[in-house]
């Protein structure tokens, strides 16, 4: 799976700062708890990233902003926190 560099950003953020790995560790979690295809998931998750990635952009300087401001889609890094974050479905 192929990350832009705002999901890759967003990524190697999440990795260095464990409270926020934690919080969306969980909501994926919590989400995969929901049911539902996981397409439809990922993409309530790309939304929601995509929200984060905005807040985050707008507390930080303007020359260290690098998440796209919530433009830009966070959609493979949903997919990606799905798949690695949620233990396996059993499904074949």
């Amino acid at each position: 799976m192929s990350l832009n560099r705002c999901e890759e950003a967003l990524l190697n953020y999440l990795e260095d700062h464990p409270d926020e790995k934690r919080f969306w560790t969980s909501r994926v979690l919590e989400l995969d708890g929901v049911g539902g295809t996981r397409e439809g998931l990922a993409s309530t998750l790309d939304q929601e990233l995509r929200a984060y990635a905005a807040e985050r952009d707008r507390l930080a300087p303007p020359d260290h902003q690098r998440f796209g401001g919530g433009s830009v889609s966070m959609r493979n890094l949903a997919e990606l926190l799905f798949l690695t974050w949620t233990p396996p479905s059993g499904r074949r």
